[in-house]
C-alpha cells in the first residue's frame, strides 16, 4: 500500500477529493522527491549507508496555508513509509527522522526538498522494551500520560491523562507526579518527586520504563 492510499484512508473522502481533483498537492511526488534527496546525501560510515535524518519540504505559501492539516498528515505517513523503505534498502539514520513542511514564495506545483544530518540533542531516554518504545528527553522536559498531547503517551486506562512530568533542573532530571490516581514509582517506591539516576526503573500504570542518561563521547553519562 503506497503513501497516497494510506493518507486517503486516514483523512477520508473530503481530503481525497482535494488531492486528486485539484492536483495541488501530490503525496507521491513528495515521497519520490524526498527519497531521491536522501539518497543523494547518504554517507558511507564504515560500510553502513547513513541517511540524513532531518527533512524539510517547501511548497507554495498559499497552498501551505490552505492545506496545513494535510501537510501534517503527509509528514506523519511519510515518516512511516520511509521507515519501511530504509529497511528494504538497508539504510540507517544516526538520529530520529523528522519531516516538516514550510510555505515559501515559489511557483504553484513546485516543491523543494532539503535534508540534513541533525545532531541528537537529547539528554536522556525512557525505554519500555516494546518496539518503538524509546522516548528521547530534551532540555524542555516531557509529560507522561494517557492524553494524546503527551510527549510520552501511555495507552493504559490506569494511567492519568497527565500522569507525571520530567523536568531538567540544574543538570538533573526530576520526575514529578502530577496528582495521578494510581501513583508513580521509582525502583518500586512510590514518589511524589524524585531525582532520576541512570538505570532507574519508573513504574507508570502497568508500564515499566528504564531511565538512561545519554552517554558522553568518552562513554560515561
Amino acid at each position: 500500500m503506497g503513501i497516497l492510499t494510506k493518507i486517503e484512508d486516514f483523512l477520508g473522502n473530503a481530503i481525497e477529493g482535494s488531492v486528486r481533483n485539484r492536483g495541488e498537492l501530490d503525496p507521491v511526488q513528495i515521497e519520490i522527491a524526498v527519497k531521491r534527496e536522501l539518497e543523494r546525501n547518504r554517507k558511507d560510515l564504515l560500510g553502513a549507508m547513513i541517511l540524513p535524518n532531518k527533512v524539510s519540504v517547501s511548497i507554495e505559501e498559499s497552498l501551505f496555508r490552505r492545506h496545513g492539516c494535510l501537510c501534517d498528515a503527509i509528514g506523519a505517513m511519510l515518516e512511516k513509509a520511509l521507515g519501511g523503505w530504509m529497511r528494504e534498502k538497508n539504510y540507517r539514520m544516526l538520529n530520529e527522522l523528522s519531516v516538516e513542511f514550510r510555505g515559501e514564495a515559489m511557483k504553484p506545483g513546485m516543491i523543494d526538498v532539503a535534508v540534513s544530518h541533525e545532531e541528537d540533542r537529547s539528554i536522556a531516554r525512557l525505554i519500555d522494551g516494546r518496539p518503538g518504545g524509546e522516548y528521547k528527553i530534551h532540555q524542555a522536559g516531557a509529560i507522561i500520560g494517557r492524553a494524546l498531547n503527551c510527549g510520552i503517551r501511555v495507552d493504559d486506562p490506569v494511567v492519568s491523562g497527565r500522569h507525571a512530568s520530567l523536568q531538567c533542573r540544574h543538570g538533573k532530571i526530576i520526575l514529578q507526579d502530577l496528582g495521578s490516581r494510581s501513583g508513580t514509582r521509582v525502583n518500586r517506591i512510590r514518589v511524589t518527586r524524585a531525582v532520576l539516576y541512570d538505570g532507574d526503573v519508573i513504574h507508570v500504570g502497568r508500564v515499566l520504563f528504564t531511565f538512561t542518561l545519554k552517554k558522553s563521547p568518552g562513554g560515561s553519562p
